[in-house]
């Protein structure tokens, strides 16, 4: 379990990290800081079209440009420039010497051959101008962002589909840093015109419109990122919580159904004979619809009680030592006897075992010794399905949304950058794949012969607290005590030898020439729920 909760630290935290990096603004170094005052200009005429595929054909025509330097270097609107073609004086400047550097804004750069009243003519194609927002479709381009030139006259001409409608209502423009007037106007219902004088070095001109079209036909994932951008903070919500919700009600379902289950029904009757002989542990997952600590120690109690065990008290340390015999063993516990004294086949003490460090403990094979008592309880059809199969599919599907969810933090965060509340719905996937990861500790409904059978045990149990006279003389401490364990009646089964005569059993090796039966029970209890402890970082989830 702590590892898992490592995973998931390590998880979150990469999250955070790419939010931090891919939150940081793109545009600063793909614009860059043009050198102020490099040049004048005395006309730029830009001609906008805005086509059906949600392109933009641009031509820029630069008249009467002088500049102080061998190369110019212009920012245009566009993340992806196409088709791209420059002319000085109607001479086409070769693609080979024009560098292009990507990013919010593409930084063009490329040589003149005359520094003074030269004409240039800047054609591309670019995408990602348009958006919709509010069912409507939003037209927005940087003109120039600090150009570095002083620019007499400025005139954007923009071209609408035919059919546009509302464009006059929504057209406007941004003029700051030195522009000494601007203004705006229309030419019919599809053409939107801009002017600007006077523009400094340092200024910067958006044109923005929004208008009506049916005729615009967006790329798909456009449209998707479109959707869900528009997205309000209810429809948001809405869409995350289904998955976690239903999750934790069949969650909350199942756990409520469980313990319900195991509650001792008043009108079973008292039985003081031992059910079927099932181990412990198999007890523990009948019993409490998981395998615990408590099937744990309950086990190392049964193998004291097979006589495979000893305990040595050595007043402040309890020591515990395996016996040779020839008593077969199920594999689940020869591998917890095997973990716990390391290969040694005599005595390994628990102060011994707190100095070793976790990481000699995990152990991703002993995973399995657990699914082999689910798969016991299976195969004597306690269970309506294979509870080894169910926690692995259970581990899958938990496992995959998580993954899923991972994915969508990121594609979120790469492109929705300005909308966090994208990341409430792979937040919702996280959370239900948290609460499936939880359910697989859930087991699936007991069959008839499975309900029987714990019944029978729950009636033994009424025998364990004290509702039946318990006779001495039976040699029943320790014969009954691992299943007391395992259905939670230690103390109570404890408490009916207080009384008895001092009595070391023989698995129990005391400096004391006499040891109380019950202070050996509660000694002996401790130190394999100890041990237990120790086993329960062995399990894998």
């Amino acid at each position: 379990m702590r590892g898992a909760i490592i995973f998931f630290r390590l998880i979150f935290t990469a999250i955070f990290l790419l939010l931090f990096v891919f939150t940081e603004s793109p545009s600063a170094k793909a614009q860059g800081d043009q050198i102020a005052e490099i040049g004048n200009l005395n006309d730029l005429k830009v001609n906008i079209e805005v086509k059906n595929d949600s392109s933009l054909v641009v031509v820029e025509e630069f008249a009467g440009l002088s500049l102080y330097s061998s190369s110019f270097v212009w920012n245009v609107d566009s993340k992806n420039v196409r088709e791209l073609e420059i002319e000085e004086n109607g001479t086409k400047i070769d693609s080979s010497q024009i560098d292009i550097q990507g990013g919010d804004m593409a930084r063009l750069t490329f040589p003149l051959n005359y520094y003074s009243n030269t004409n240039l003519k800047i054609s591309y194609k670019s995408f990602n101008n348009l958006m919709i927002v509010n069912k409507k479709i939003l037209f927005k381009n940087i003109i120039f962002d600090r150009p570095g030139i002083f620019i007499n006259n400025l005139q954007v001409n923009v071209k609408l589909p035919n059919n546009a409608t509302e464009a006059a209502e929504g057209q406007r423009f941004y003029a700051v840093h030195g522009i000494e007037d601007s203004s705006q106007t229309t030419e019919g219902e599809n053409v939107l015109v801009y002017n600007a004088f006077q523009t400094s070095s340092y200024s910067s001109f958006t044109v923005e419109d929004t208008f009506l079209s049916n005729s615009i036909v967006f790329p798909l994932g456009d449209r998707i990122k479109f959707f869900f951008d528009n997205l309000s903070l209810v429809s948001l919500i809405i869409i995350s919580l289904p998955l976690p919700l239903i999750t934790l009600i069949m969650l909350l379902y199942l756990h409520l159904r469980y313990k319900n289950s195991v509650r001792i029904n008043r009108g079973l009757p008292i039985s003081s004979e031992l059910p079927d002989e099932i181990p412990p542990a198999l007890l523990d997952l009948l019993y409490q619809g998981d395998i615990t600590q408590i099937g744990v120690s309950a086990t190392i109690l049964d193998l004291i009680k097979k006589g495979v065990v000893i305990i040595v008290d050595k007043g402040d340390m309890i020591t515990f030592g395996r016996k040779d015999t020839n008593i077969q063993l199920l594999p689940y516990e020869e591998k917890i006897l095997g973990e716990l004294f390391k290969r040694q086949k005599i005595k390994t003490s628990l102060g011994e075992l707190e100095k070793i460090e976790e990481k000699e403990l995990v152990d991703p094979i002993f995973e399995k010794v657990y699914h082999e008592i689910y798969q016991i309880g299976s195969l004597k059809g306690f269970f309506e399905r294979d509870p080894y199969r169910m926690k692995i599919m259970h581990h899958l599907i938990g496992i995959a949304l998580f993954l899923l969810s991972i994915v969508l933090y990121v594609l979120a965060i790469v492109f929705f950058p300005a909308n966090p509340l994208m990341l409430l719905p792979p937040f919702g996937i996280t959370v239900a794949s948290i609460l499936i990861l939880y359910l697989a500790k859930i087991i699936p409904p007991r069959t008839p012969a499975g309900k029987s059978e714990l019944e029978r045990w729950l009636s033994f149990k009424k025998y364990l607290l004290g509702h039946y006279p318990i006779e001495d003389g039976k040699n029943l401490s320790l014969k009954y005590l691992p299943q007391a364990e395992a259905l939670g009646a230690t103390e109570e089964w404890i408490g009916h030898f207080k009384n008895l005569p001092a009595e070391t059993p023989s698995f129990y090796v005391s400096a004391m020439p006499y040891v109380g039966t019950c202070e050996w029970m509660v000694r002996t209890v401790n130190a394999c729920r100890g041990m237990a402890e120790e086993i329960e970082e062995l399990k894998g989830y």
